[in-house]
């Protein structure tokens, strides 16, 4: 099988990671880490799909079936890659607030974390984690997205912060 992908194409060689995934999730993780290095594919290229199987498979379940499995997962990615990860995967969150909130609990990054909420349209609470680390260049991003998606009380709110919080001179 592994020479026939070959020519197939990289599609196909992501599907082969996500059918040994669902064969066994947490034994075949070294088969799919030298399928990825083998083929110079990246880890989001990789390993997105298979967190998006694992959430769709287990939603709606407990967490306890799901949530060890994704962190293995993530654990085959460099730190770096994770919240790029963890911010693709949020976006199809939004009718999943249990999900999300524990996929925001493993963000490490605060920018992240408000990218997350907007993405699921939680404005309010993109803002609330901006104002309380009083990251104005977030907000202003925030202001923007707000505008875009009609959400003008929270891009009152952003724009009354930017109104009253200057931006500081150095």
């Amino acid at each position: 099988a592994v020479v026939s992908t070959q020519s197939t194409g990289k599609g196909s060689k992501t599907e082969i990671a996500k059918q040994l995934y669902e064969i066994d999730n947490v034994e075949s993780l070294p088969v799919i880490r030298q399928l990825r290095e083998t083929f110079s594919l990246g880890y989001t290229e990789v390993y997105l799909p298979l967190a998006e199987y694992l959430l769709e498979k287990h939603t709606g379940g407990s967490i306890s079936l799901w949530f060890p499995k994704l962190l293995k997962l993530l654990a085959e990615m460099p730190t770096e890659k994770t919240e790029e990860m963890l911010l693709a995967l949020s976006g199809g969150l939004k009718n999943e607030p249990k999900v999300l909130e524990k996929i925001l609990a493993i963000m490490r990054e605060d920018k992240t974390k408000i990218k997350a909420q907007a993405s699921v349209e939680n404005y309010k609470k993109a803002y609330i984690i901006a104002v309380n680390k009083k990251m104005r260049e977030e907000i202003v991003w925030l202001q923007g997205e707000c505008e875009a998606a009609g959400d003008n009380q929270t891009r009152d709110f952003c724009k009354k912060y930017l109104e009253h919080n200057p931006q500081s001179e150095e």
